[in-house]
């Protein structure tokens, strides 16, 4: 378990709703390339997967209004690192976490139905962010807004 006082890690998926043309999962690996299975059933069952970003898609986005509205919709998903980065380096600092992202941060898109070729998703972007928490020493005082009225 990551210390409590560290760097958080978190990559945000981001992609165009409608380019896959059905529902899609954003599967995220830490690991070697040669460790992720060709076969797209076995990626949910995978030692090095992370986790995953679901995208739920009107498949017949033609008969929706809102749809044919919102075609150019970019959609955003994260999934967090942190236990995978500490299992892997035993760090969260920036110095040792980003060479090993560069190398071993992987991602496969899988339609409901089967495999997607990730060369296909043009519009996908992933970001990797990090944040700095800092443990309390001291309970923060009650806002008046969550105080009881009687």
């Amino acid at each position: 378990m990551p210390p409590f006082d560290a760097i958080n890690w978190t990559a945000r998926i981001r992609c165009n709703q409608f380019e896959v043309n059905s529902s899609f999962t954003v599967f995220i690996f830490l690991g070697k390339e040669s460790e992720i299975s060709d076969d797209a059933k076995q990626w949910s069952r995978s030692s090095i997967l992370v986790g995953c970003d679901d995208i739920f898609v009107n498949s017949k986005p033609e008969h929706c209004a809102n749809c044919k509205n919102n075609t150019d919709l970019a959609t955003e998903g994260y999934v967090q690192l942190d236990d995978a980065l500490w299992k892997s380096v035993q760090s969260l600092q920036e110095d040792v976490v980003t060479p090993y992202l560069r190398e071993n941060l992987r991602w496969r898109v899988a339609k409901v139905s089967n495999l997607y070729h990730t060369d296909y998703l043009i519009s996908f972007h992933s970001k990797l962010y990090q944040q700095t928490y800092v443990r309390l020493t001291a309970r923060p005082p009650i806002s008046h807004h969550l105080r009881s009225r009687r």
